[in-house]
């Protein structure tokens, strides 16, 4: 009676340790499957960083560009066919995202650059606002030149974005546009 029932025992040990080998395979994919995913996360929060430190390089140089008050399309000697020329943009008529519709060769790229670890350049474009107050109703106190005494100064808005969107490889890669209104 002894050997019957060890002989009805031998496969179900052989059962039991291949369901424990499924399940500790099973683990070991969901934690492969957890390492990968975090993997990517750093390196795309690695991506992020260094394109936004590359669109506010871009930001800074344009306000050092716009501090020299340059000339626009539409200013005297200047082409005003296009909206913008090498990054300078008339005043907007329309839309208030006018980066978005702004073809990529009318984009100035920033000089600066991050090293070799940004793939891409940082670009820029900066667009006139017109005259602002430089305090509020300064204009009415005063008969002289609004421009002369300081009461009126210069606006632009400034769009720097640190991806190239026609780079071959530009759709899996962190995208950063920022923007800022300047008056110098």
């Amino acid at each position: 009676m002894n050997t019957y029932t060890m002989k009805r025992q031998r496969g179900v040990s052989l059962l039991i340790v291949l369901l424990l080998l499924l399940i500790m395979t099973l683990l070991g994919l969901a934690g492969l499957r957890s390492t990968v995913m975090q993997e990517r996360m750093s390196g795309n929060l690695l991506d992020r960083g260094i394109a936004f430190q590359a669109a506010e390089t871009a930001l800074r140089e344009a306000e050092a560009i716009a501090r020299t008050a340059p000339d626009f399309p539409g200013a005297p000697g200047v082409a005003a066919d296009s909206a913008c020329v090498a990054g300078l943009c008339q005043l907007p008529t329309g839309a208030i995202d006018r980066w978005k519709t702004i073809p990529a060769g009318e984009w100035r790229n920033a000089t600066t650059t991050l090293g070799t670890t940004n793939a891409t350049q940082a670009q820029f474009i900066i667009e006139e606002l017109g005259a602002a107050e430089t305090t509020l109703g300064c204009r009415s106190n005063t008969r002289e030149d609004p421009y002369e005494n300081g009461c009126l100064t210069p606006r632009y808005r400034i769009t720097a974005r640190a991806i190239d969107p026609t780079a071959a490889n530009s759709a899996n890669r962190s995208q950063v546009i920022l923007t800022a209104n300047y008056a110098p």
